[in-house]
């Protein structure tokens, strides 16, 4: 073999052996960092796919949040008051997104498994014993168990003391976590609604070894985190690359928020955005005469209604004014000839809410009725009621007001921007108001004078709804009390409103159902 040959074979050999060295070398670093990484708690944060996939934008008829502080957002518990735009708009494009709650809610409003996958209550309903999923992370790579459970909670009750009752978090006696993944909730008293509770965003669960500035950033264990924030006008969410469940069908989904209905319809007609949420009120009819959208009619809480001046200065403080003014409105006739109405509403609870009744025919429409209950005042007691609404709300307005003044009870009309009727709500100046209650379970507000009204007999009842000790006696109890409720004719209920959302054909995957609430996107996609 001649020199040069043995000096290739030489240079081959060495070549391999230090090939060998650098690849055990490199898998030893890679070892070494998987090892150190689990042992630290953490994996390095999401980073976007490198398969794009699809990318969708979604119109909202509303305003964006001002910041991503999900921490501060709480149901509105009295009706006099307005609902907090940002904890309305966090909330709904949020959580199921980029948070996620101990229990999640399905298409019906009913609690179902979330982060935990399954719970059990003790016979005397005061012990909860919750199972999480295994394998979860944060975005940021850290571990999600029972000990950010408890941390949440715990948030949850500093952050709001006795506001977080109003949340459902009531009655809550000691929170732990005997294992990495199982957290006991021991109560001092029956609360039927603390699985629902679960899943709103009192629900959420939090990173507990992090120092993460939510006002500026999201950071939750979610199909998708937040890749860009234009406050009060755009939220571009992106997939989680380490999220425990399945990959979202959509790579990113961006939000748009549009003040008025026009400039929305024309950026779904010009594929600006492919799908489209209306408010619970907005008419469906500016989206049906174009035949390439799809408009889909869905069910929601939100529920509308006139209030009723209970101060002892109104004629609604007696109940038999009150109950005439229920057999003079035509509700059926408003269903009819409002394409946003959904069903009839006869009394506090909704369809999608546990304890509902139809109640419906407990005051049929019945003109002659309405009038005669109402001579049995006199016209100098009577007046002429001021009947304040909403300028969205104008149409509908006018229409109510034609229906009364049929009557012997005759009104004055007023339609006033939000920050006025607000203000009109709020003090008590008004006879008649045209307003919606859109929360699960603010029948409760009539228990507690809400638009001045009181009943003894109907705060027990509630009362006693709020001790059941098992969902069936519950639903049973809010059925009781929602019926006493109705025939006292706190207010005069009129109908549910449809959940809205219009989509392009090319669009697949979106929700219908309760999408002013919680908007899952996870299935949205396009073609």
């Amino acid at each position: 073999m001649s020199e040069r040959i043995k000096d290739r074979h030489a240079a081959s050999a060495m070549k391999q052996a230090l090939t060998f060295v650098i690849l055990t070398g490199a898998l030893s670093a890679l070892l070494w960092f998987g090892w150190s990484q689990i042992n630290h708690h953490n994996f390095p944060s999401a980073m976007p796919s490198l398969d794009m996939g699809p990318s969708t934008t979604v119109g909202i008829h509303g305003t964006g949040p001002s910041s991503l502080d999900t921490r501060n957002t709480h149901d509105r518990t009295d009706p006099t008051t307005p609902e907090d735009p940002d904890s309305t708009a966090l909330r709904q494009a949020l959580v199921s997104n980029v948070y996620e709650t101990l229990l999640s809610r399905d298409e019906y409003n009913r609690p179902v498994s979330g982060l935990a996958k399954s719970w059990s209550i003790s016979k005397d309903a005061l012990k909860y014993t919750f199972k999480l999923n295994t394998e979860m992370r944060f975005s940021n790579g850290d571990a999600l168990d029972s000990s950010d459970v408890v941390y949440s909670i715990q948030q949850q009750i500093n952050s709001f003391g006795a506001a977080s009752n109003a949340n459902g978090l009531v009655n809550l006696q000691t929170v732990s976590n005997p294992a990495p993944s199982t957290v006991v909730i021991t109560l001092s008293q029956p609360n039927p609604r603390l699985l629902y509770a679960l899943s709103t965003s009192s629900g959420i669960v939090y990173d507990s070894e992090t120092g993460t500035n939510y006002a500026k950033k999201a950071l939750g264990s979610g199909p998708f985190t937040v890749r860009d924030f234009q406050p009060r006008s755009s939220i571009t969410l992106t997939r989680n690359s380490l999220y425990w469940g399945q990959q979202p069908a959509s790579q990113q989904v961006t939000l748009r928020y549009y003040d008025n209905i026009d400039s929305l319809r024309k950026a779904l007609h010009e594929d600006q955005i492919q799908f489209a949420v209306l408010k619970p009120g907005d008419s469906p009819k500016p989206f049906q005469s174009d035949k390439s959208l799809k408009v889909s009619l869905g069910k929601s809480t939100s529920k509308l209604l006139i209030a009723l001046n209970n101060d002892g200065r109104s004629i609604f403080s007696d109940a038999r004014a009150r109950q005439s003014l229920r057999y003079i409105v035509d509700t059926k006739t408003l269903v009819q000839s409002n394409p946003e109405a959904d069903e009839v509403l006869g009394g506090p609870i909704g369809p999608m809410e546990p304890g509902y009744e139809d109640l419906s025919g407990l005051f049929p429409h019945d003109l002659a009725k309405g009038s005669q209950d109402i001579d049995f005042f006199s016209p100098g007691y009577v007046g002429t009621p001021k009947f304040i609404v909403p300028q969205r709300y104008s149409a509908l307005g006018q229409q109510l007001a034609r229906q009364i003044n049929q009557s012997h009870l005759q009104v004055t009309l007023e339609t006033l921007d939000d920050g006025e009727f607000a203000n009109r709500l709020r003090d008590g100046d008004y006879s008649l108001a045209l307003t919606e209650m859109d929360q699960t379970g603010d029948a409760g507000s009539f228990a507690n004078s809400a638009f001045g009204y009181q009943n003894g007999d109907v705060q027990r009842l509630y009362k006693a709804a709020q001790q059941a000790r098992s969902d069936e006696s519950y639903r049973t109890g809010m059925q009781t009390f929602a019926r006493a409720v109705s025939q006292d004719s706190a207010c005069c209920w009129l109908y549910t409103e449809h959940s809205i959302v219009v989509s392009t054909a090319k669009t697949h995957g979106y929700p219908t159902n309760l999408v002013n609430q919680r908007l899952p996107l996870e299935n949205l996609t396009t073609t």
